[in-house]
C-alpha cells in the first residue's frame, strides 16, 4: 500500500519512467556504428590474410616435399605389395602339400599311421602323461 502512494506522489511530480537515451544525437550515433563497423571488417581483413598466408605457406611446403614423400611411399608399396605375394605363395605352397598329404592318406590307409602331414612336421611329439600312484 505504501509503494502504491509513492508511486502516485511520482507521477504527480513527473517523476515517472522515462526512456533511456544512450546518444544525443543521431548524428553521434551513424558515427559511432560506423567506427564499430570498420574495426570490425579490419579485424576480419586480418584474420582472412593470416589464413591466407598459413594456407600459402602450406601449399609451398607440401610441393617441395611431394618427391620425396612419392618416392618413400612408392618403395613403401612396392615392399609390401612383394611380402603380400610372398605370404600367398607360401600359402598355396601349404595347402598344396596338405592336399597331396591327404591324396596319399586315402591311397594308402594302412600306412597312415606313419605317414606325416604339412602340419605334424613342424609340431613336436606329442608327450604322453603319466599319473604316479600315491
Amino acid at each position: 500500500m505504501v509503494r502504491s502512494l509513492e508511486r502516485g506522489r511520482q507521477k504527480e511530480e513527473g517523476k515517472g519512467k522515462r526512456p533511456k537515451n544512450f546518444v544525443q544525437s543521431k548524428d553521434a550515433a551513424l558515427r559511432l556504428a560506423e567506427t564499430v563497423a570498420d574495426t570490425q571488417e579490419e579485424q576480419s581483413l586480418k584474420r582472412l590474410q593470416r589464413h591466407r598466408q598459413t594456407v600459402q605457406a602450406i601449399a609451398t611446403k607440401s610441393h617441395s616435399k611431394m618427391p620425396k614423400k612419392t618416392g618413400s611411399q612408392s618403395r613403401l608399396k612396392e615392399v609390401k605389395a612383394t611380402l603380400a605375394a610372398e605370404a600367398a605363395r607360401a600359402k598355396r605352397e601349404k595347402a598344396k602339400q596338405k592336399k597331396q598329404a591327404l591324396k596319399a592318406a586315402k591311397l594308402k590307409p594302412a600306412d597312415n599311421r606313419t605317414l606325416k602331414t604339412a602340419g605334424d612336421v613342424d609340431r613336436k611329439p606329442i608327450r604322453k602323461r603319466v599319473a604316479f600312484a600315491d
